[in-house]
């Protein structure tokens, strides 16, 4: 996820200056990723769903070596009146299927702030996880496993360039719709003590497992806008004339993450 979205944000980048050359003849431009801009009042917009689609199929394989997918959840104890539910072991699935959850665009706006902006609508289609469950009713223990599904997780991120300072930032991280999550045990529980890991799970597991999903976000997020931080100062500040001509050293940046 880390190598897609730093792709996608130094790609924004290298195209902005572009972009500001052509903001009174918008038709010009056709690099082939971006469909034709819409320009208004300094402010002009490309869809780019055809770019971040080719970069996708990367996800995959960078979660999985980053140890993103599966991630490891934590143990958790609740007690209830009745009942006391222990989840260990637990693992969640799917990380690694992000898709595109409606039209990425680009925006750049030499109106005073001189801002590019890209924004990302994404989505896990299916998230899965388990847990290993030891549930204590009176005395006795009942031990077995969970499975779980949370259907189209949704989050919206925007990333935004500063051309004053030449510095990456995130403008918006949020989730959108924290899906349909739903579960089957394996192993004997009566129907009474099912009602209570069903109340559990909805009430109590689900916005955990929300909040583990926005921190792996948002962590990966941090750590991607640092490293735009860092490779693009680290390059600016070598010379003027690459200020000038950020385009020409896009092969330059992208060097660094093969």
């Amino acid at each position: 996820m880390k190598g897609f979205t730093l792709l996608v944000a130094i790609s924004a980048v290298s195209y902005a200056s572009a972009l500001e050359d052509q903001i009174k003849d918008v038709n010009v431009i056709d690099s082939g990723l971006f469909s034709p801009f819409e320009s208004g009042a300094g402010i002009i917009t490309a869809i780019v769903n055809d770019y971040v689609d080719k970069l996708l199929p990367n996800i995959a394989k960078f979660a999985i070596k980053h140890e993103l997918d599966p991630a490891p959840l934590g143990n958790i104890v609740q007690n209830f009146l009745v009942a006391k539910i222990n989840l260990s072991d637990g693992q969640l699935h799917g990380i690694s299927g992000i898709e595109r959850n409606g039209d990425v665009m680009v925006s750049y706006s030499n109106i005073n702030d001189n801002r590019l902006s890209l924004q990302l609508p994404l989505k896990f289609s299916n998230l899965s996880f388990t847990y290993n469950y030891d549930i204590q009713v009176l005395i006795p223990h009942i031990i077995g496993e969970l499975e779980g599904v949370i259907e189209n997780f949704k989050f919206y991120l925007e990333l935004e360039f500063d051309f004053k300072n030449f510095k990456a930032s995130i403008a918006e991280l949020k989730t959108t719709d924290s899906g349909h999550i739903s579960f089957i045990t394996h192993g004997n529980i009566t129907d009474f003590i099912f009602n209570i890991l069903s109340q559990f799970v909805t009430t109590i597991l689900h916005p955990l497992i929300q909040g583990i999903i926005e921190g792996i976000i948002k962590g990966v997020a941090n750590n991607i806008v640092n490293d735009v931080n860092e490779i693009i100062q680290t390059i600016l500040n070598g010379s003027t004339e690459i200020q000038n001509n950020i385009p020409e050293y896009y092969p330059l940046i992208l060097n660094k993450f093969y």
